[in-house]
């Protein structure tokens, strides 16, 4: 059995996008610590409509609500379009091994063992492999083999300190 495989594959925009939401929002848990403050917000909103009977009030909350979603949309949108102008342009090459997975990394080559992958989180259409707790390694599933797969869930199950999640 091959024990090396390479995977070359050119993001596009959208699926970078798509790739920065779940891992950003969703395997992180960030989008429940920014909604605390807007359902806290919606909350007294609707306590100073129903209890109060005070409708200027209520609105002044849902439209700080609205702002606040607004405002981290927008923030996140630019730091998206802006890390993948700058390092998702051209065709990236990630090789897997024995030893680990390597590739770039926001312009810096990289390598990790098998065995510091911090999580692995497998999509329909993207593979996550988090280095630390914050930094995945975006890889289209389309990009892999059958054999390049099964071999990366393979040692990743044997030397992971993380078991994999399907």
């Amino acid at each position: 059995m091959n024990d090396e495989f390479t995977l070359r594959f050119k993001l596009r925009k959208k699926e970078w996008l798509r790739c920065m939401i779940c891992s950003d929002f969703i395997f992180n848990g960030k989008i429940l610590r920014y909604s605390l403050p807007i359902l806290l917000l919606v909350f007294i909103a609707g306590f100073q409509f129903f209890r109060y009977k005070n409708i200027g009030n209520a609105v002044m909350l849902l439209g700080i609500s609205f702002f606040y979603i607004g405002a981290i949309l927008v923030s996140f949108f630019i730091t998206a379009s802006k890390q993948f102008r700058e390092y998702h342009t051209e065709e990236e090459t990630w090789q897997l091994n024995n030893c680990g997975v390597s590739g770039k990394i926001f312009g810096e080559e990289t390598f990790t063992a098998w065995q510091d992958i911090f999580k692995c989180e497998i999509t329909k259409n993207c593979i996550y492999l988090y280095v630390n707790a914050l930094l995945p390694v975006y890889l289209p599933r389309s990009s892999f083999s059958t054999e390049a797969f099964d071999f990366m869930i393979k040692k990743i199950g044997e030397e992971s300190n993380y078991a994999a999640r399907f």
